[in-house]
């Protein structure tokens, strides 16, 4: 197992050594430190791999629906202090050995992680990382370009109907333009109305246009801070040769004090129902078009035991054709296939989510109804012991497996509950866990069956989402757009109208450069 000497106390090129632990199951050595002058956080791993993998996550809770999160995680890309130029990911793809290269928006965080078998490749693009996430350019024209601009519907044409683009922009407009879509976008949405999880990290195209440059750019200032960092090192390459990297980084920063902790949902004592329109092409029939979620929050993420119950029993409920839940939700024809169900953990306050589509709207009582009934039958009267150790079997395979990108794995096991200001190694050591799940089950009358009771069966913080079909939708919503549209434009002088045609092609010919 790889081994450095290194204890807690220690100083280590500007870092404190925190705690130092084996893991065993993974062959690897932790040590977690604290930069001392800009308050950043390290976790390193030290294993016998040769892929390394180095990512920078950061808590961004979302203020709105303005996408700011995910609009500023593509504009951080466009250059930065050191890399002035146009896309320097583009570039650094073309010459690159990198194993990974990507940037992700989640719904309380943005990571930026990379990964390469070559330590000076590797360091070459943890440098490329550094510098765009703590110094980027920010320019206003990048701004316009991944966010939101104006434009004329017919380039060139001041006189023809004004209209919106942008990169993100139009992302979410296909994100929001078909029923799955519109199902990702509620669903945490409809349990966490009252954190950063009832708004869109991703952004509302409605709300896009809101967003300004100022409290952009005000953002970054406040969130990409190294003491809001959570700085995630893994492979073969010693921590103090990371140290020694990272330290004249984050020495040009004073740790800063700064509040992003992310809250829980306050739990309801009834559930909460509602219809959401989707849009359809409107010459197709919206016949059994409709779709119908239930929804629960079931438990914090930092909850190592009880998230793999959830999982364990996620796997027994649906995890295949005969699975009781799956079964009783098809068999009963109320639909004609399940919608994305199942346990979701990516954030703190997880969920549990069971749904059909290919569905009569009028239905949606009768599918919360079985829902609820199998549940609490099956919390009630128990589990099949076979089942339930064959679904033990395949959670215990899949924590042992060593599949492609699985630094990525451990990178996201860590933030699961680092970012939540838990224990990042908790979620690391599946295999200790596994063994007191197993444990409890074997011992303690009704283990999983209370876990079930209390985040489903008789759980009333749930919502019951009905998305139904609208074959009007789209043009409704372009009419409207274009009134806000056509008044806006009615706004704005000849000197502005001519203004708006000028930045237009000086962001199209700065893509096309």
């Amino acid at each position: 197992m790889a081994k450095q000497d290194v204890a807690a106390g220690d100083m280590l090129h500007g870092f404190r050594v925190e705690r130092v632990e084996a893991l065993p199951e993974l062959r690897a050595q932790a040590s977690m430190l604290r930069h001392a002058k800009s308050g950043a956080r390290l976790l390193h791993l030290l294993s016998d791999d040769p892929e390394n993998l180095f990512a920078i996550a950061l808590r961004t809770p979302p203020p709105d629906d303005t996408g700011l999160p995910h609009i500023l995680e593509h504009t951080v890309l466009c250059g930065s202090r050191r890399y002035p130029v146009k896309d320097p990911f583009v570039e650094l793809l073309r010459c690159s050995l990198a194993t990974f290269l990507n940037a992700m928006t989640y719904p309380d965080k943005t990571v930026y992680p990379c990964a390469s078998m070559v330590e000076r490749d590797f360091f070459n693009l943890a440098g490329v990382y550094c510098d765009a996430v703590f110094h980027p350019l920010l320019t206003e024209n990048h701004f316009r370009q991944e966010g939101h601009h104006l434009d004329f519907a017919e380039p060139g044409n001041p006189a023809s109907p004004l209209v919106v683009k942008g990169i993100v922009y139009n992302e979410m407009k296909g994100a929001y333009s078909d029923l799955d879509g519109t199902i990702d976008r509620w669903l945490a949405k409809s349990v966490c109305p009252g954190t950063a999880y009832g708004r869109d990290s991703g952004g509302d195209p409605d709300a896009i246009p809101g967003l300004s440059y100022a409290d952009f750019t005000a953002f970054h200032r406040r969130y990409y801070h190294p003491s809001n960092s959570f700085i995630f090192a893994y492979g073969n390459l010693p921590l103090s040769r990371h140290c020694a990297f990272l330290d004249p980084v984050l020495s040009e920063f004073d740790a800063a004090e700064i509040d992003t902790s992310i809250a829980s949902q306050p739990r309801w004592i009834e559930p909460v129902r509602r219809t959401i329109a989707y849009p359809i092409p409107e010459n197709e029939a919206s016949a059994a078009k409709a779709a119908v979620t239930v929804s629960f929050l079931a438990n914090d993420a930092t909850d190592g035991i009880r998230t793999l119950a959830m999982h364990l029993l996620d796997s027994y409920l649906l995890g295949h054709a005969g699975a009781p839940l799956r079964k009783a939700l098809i068999d009963s024809k109320l639909g004609e296939e399940l919608t994305h169900s199942g346990y979701q953990d990516y954030q703190r306050d997880t969920t549990f989510t069971i749904g059909l589509k290919g569905c009569d709207p009028r239905h949606a009582t009768d599918i919360e109804e079985l829902t609820l009934n199998t549940l609490r039958k099956l919390s009630r009267e128990g589990f099949n012991k076979a089942r339930m150790e064959s679904s033990f079997h395949q959670l215990e395979l899949a924590s042992r497996e060593i599949s492609g990108q699985f630094p990525l794995r451990l990178m996201d096991r860590a933030y699961r509950c680092w970012l939540y200001d838990s224990d990042p190694l908790r979620h690391l050591r599946l295999g200790e866990h596994l063994a007191e799940l197993r444990r409890r089950w074997e011992t303690e009358p009704r283990f999983l069956e209370k876990i079930l009771e209390e985040s489903a069966a008789s759980n009333p913080h749930y919502s019951v989402l009905t998305f139904v079909p609208d074959a009007s939708l789209a043009a409704r919503c372009e009419t409207e757009f274009s009134k806000r549209m056509a008044a806006v434009k009615a706004g704005l002088s000849p000197h502005e109208l001519l203004a708006v045609e000028k930045e237009a092609r000086e962001l199209e010919e700065m893509q096309s450069c």
